[in-house]
């Protein structure tokens, strides 16, 4: 990316969205810099890149924030005005701890649980409305492998939506 050599991490069916995608990552002493995907229909993560998805050293309760950005063009006119929505969104990390998980792919001892909450604001721009979002995702990450599951609970209009993933093959 740029003049980064990066680390291409491929999901074949992230989201249950029917489709691979490839995220960008770098790992240094600091942690792991998230520099974005391929994903051609994102148009919020180019406006976030690149921030730190994780920071070292991983401790028990310790947390941090991903990123907190204002007015980010949505992509889309919902309201019909020839302007694009906007979006706050806002993101914090907290490492849970070291568990023991088992996948299809087996059973990972220490791995890291991490636990990532994002609120997002939708702003219309014709009536200036808005309607928040909130998506907690936790992820077990084994050494060497990278993350072995994945849950992303979200809601939005007291509705919610559940997703997990697990490896199936490493």
């Amino acid at each position: 990316i740029g003049n980064v050599t990066t680390h291409v991490s491929s999901e074949s069916n992230p989201d249950n969205a029917g489709r691979p995608i490839d995220e960008y990552l770098v790992k240094d002493t600091t942690g792991v810099m998230n520099w974005g995907d391929n994903d051609v229909d994102d148009a919020i993560t180019p406006q976030l890149v690149p921030y730190h998805q994780l920071r070292f050293p991983l401790q028990p309760g310790s947390t941090f924030e991903l990123f907190n950005k204002q007015n980010m063009d949505f992509g889309g006119d919902f309201d019909g005005d020839g302007k694009n929505e906007t979006l706050d969104m806002s993101a914090q990390v907290k490492v849970v701890g070291f568990e023991t998980v088992v996948v299809p792919a087996g059973t990972y001892s220490n791995a890291v649980r991490v636990e990532a909450t994002v609120t997002t604001v939708g702003r219309f721009s014709q009536s200036g409305n808005t309607a928040e979002s909130t998506e907690t995702e936790t992820t077990w990450l084994a050494s060497g492998v990278g993350p072995v599951k994945r849950i992303n609970v979200s809601g939005f209009s007291g509705l919610s939506n559940t997703i997990t993933e697990e490896l199936v093959g490493a």
